[in-house]
Formats: C-alpha cells, structure tokens, sequence
C-alpha cells in the first residue's frame, strides 16, 4: 500500500514536469542515477544541486524550497572525499548527519503539500531502500545492496560502469565542460535492458525518470572514424505518463 501510495505521488509530479521547460532542468554532477533528476517545478533547491542565485533566492513554493535550502547548507556535514569526526568519506556526495534529515523531514511534514509529500517520500522512503540508486552511493562494498536488489544491482553496474567522462574531465580527445558525467551509449544501453529485465514498479520509476524526463545523450567512439559522436537515448514508454507503469517500448539507441 506504501508503494502504491508513492507511486500515486510520484505519477502526479511527473504530470507536472512533463509540461516544464527542457531549459528548466538541472543536473548534478556524479554518476548516479537520481542525481540527473530535476529540481522540483516551483522550487530552486528541491533536487539535485540548486539554481538559486543566493542563500535568499527561493522559488514560487517558498515554504518546500526553505526546507530544501536549510537541508542543503545544513551543517555538520562530512563533504565528498573529506574525512571529519573520523570518518572518511569515500562517496560521491556529502554525508550529513541525522539531525538535519530530522529536521528535513520535520519540515517538509509541517508544510504538508502534495510536492512537500513527494519530496519526503522520494528522499527517505523510495531512495531510502536502494544504496546505489542515487546521487553516489551509500554502499559499504560493491555487492553490498539495498531492499530493492534486483533494482539496485542496474543502478550498481550503471554507476561502476566504463567508459565515462567524470564533469570537468578531459578523455578520448574532449573535456567535459559541464556538471553532469558523460556516459557511454553501451553503458546506458545496459541500464536500460536491466530496468526492463526487473520489471518492476520501482525499476520504471527509475527508469523513466532517467530516460523519459531528462532527454540524455550518451556517446560512442567510432574507432574507425576515431570520433566521438551523440546519439539521443529514446523514451522508455510511448510518450505516456501513465502508460511506463506497465511497459516501456522503445528500442534503445536506435539510429533514426
């Protein structure tokens, strides 16, 4: 009944998005799955990284986006490669202490709206039950996996997956200027046949939020030509919101 309950929220937030502008979205830069997710419409901290202009810049949905911001600079926190209070943190994303999710949670339930519900049950329940579904991982080896293993387990071998061009990054001749990794096709390929192999609720939850909403290019090397080209990777379902909950038809990587 709880997912049930997620997934009615979840389809109500991608209705709204689907109806935002592409230029409206956002990405963050690790190699994680909900880390190319979108900020949330009305908001400009909900979401992986933020598009304020400052500490004070908040969105149309004021009361969510405060507590989205307090979250972000909530401090102590343990930042990504940093080692603090003894502990090291290998992830790719900040570690940050029960206190300021407590307090996120708190928050996001004292505004009590349907986006406030949707981010709370996205971040503590859905994400909560992967380790590797996520901006990074929180994983203690490579087959350590969460509730939703079988989803987990594509998320693992998307994320460990090769070759890659890390943000900021130069490999194969180019730099990757921007704040998101450039993966290759044959790694989102995989993803995208293991998603559909598990067949499972969350599995296409994942999926059409990485594939359907983020219209994502991938990249192959032609060794013979020794170029780098840009293929678009198609929807995961037939341009439907509703329709991913049963199937996702499209090909992928199919050259039009």
């Amino acid at each position: 009944m709880q997912l049930f309950y997620l997934l009615t929220l979840l389809i109500f937030y991608l209705t709204i998005v689907s109806t935002v502008d592409i230029k409206k979205k956002v990405t963050y830069n690790t190699p994680g799955v909900t880390d190319r997710l979108l900020i949330f419409p009305g908001t400009k901290w909900c979401g992986p990284g933020n598009v304020a202009q400052d500490n004070y810049d908040l969105g149309s949905d004021r009361n969510v986006d405060t507590c989205c911001r307090d979250h972000d600079l909530c401090e102590p926190k343990i930042r990504s490669g940093e080692t603090k209070y003894g502990i090291v943190n290998h992830g790719s994303t900040s570690i940050l202490s029960c206190t300021c999710d407590e307090v996120f949670s708190n928050c996001l339930k004292a505004v009590n709206s349907w986006t406030s519900q949707i981010i709370e049950n996205i971040y503590f329940r859905l994400l909560g039950r992967t380790k590797w579904c996520g901006p990074g991982d929180i994983a203690s080896h490579i087959y350590d996996l969460g509730r939703f293993n079988d989803t987990d387990k594509c998320c693992r071998n998307h994320d460990l997956c090769q070759p890659i061009i890390l943000s900021k990054q130069t490999r194969y001749g180019i730099e990757n200027k921007g704040r998101i990794a450039m993966l290759s096709c044959s790694c989102d390929s995989a993803f995208y046949k293991c998603l559909k192999a598990v067949n499972s609720t969350v599995s296409r939850i994942i999926g059409n939020s990485y594939f359907n909403l983020l219209h994502r290019k991938c990249f192959y090397f032609d060794a013979k030509k020794e170029t780098l080209e840009w293929m678009k990777v198609p929807d995961f379902s037939d341009n439907s919101i509703i329709k991913f909950v049963s199937k996702f038809t499209r090909n992928p990587f199919k050259k039009n």
